[in-house]
């Protein structure tokens, strides 16, 4: 620690207030564990949708795809 290297009051000063925002850190972590817990759900889920939304994102490209050539084969026979 600071202070054993130091050896100063500033230092020993220094040393504590580390010490007390790492004690308020880990209490605030502490009393918000279940709100963490709840976005690391949500962002899950919301990972989740996205996979699913850009499935059928992929799925409308393939279907206008095969339309497209359905009303070419189409053409292509009526013209024939």
């Amino acid at each position: 620690m600071l202070s054993a290297v130091l050896r100063s009051d500033i230092a020993i000063e220094i040393s504590v207030k580390i010490i007390d925002v790492f004690v308020a850190m880990r209490r605030f972590i502490l009393a918000n564990a279940q709100v963490f817990q709840r976005l690391d759900t949500l962002e899950i889920k919301q990972l989740e949708t996205g996979k699913k939304w850009f499935a059928f994102s992929k799925m409308d490209i393939e279907a206008a795809e095969m339309l497209v050539k359905l009303e070419e084969v189409l053409v292509l026979n009526s013209e024939g």
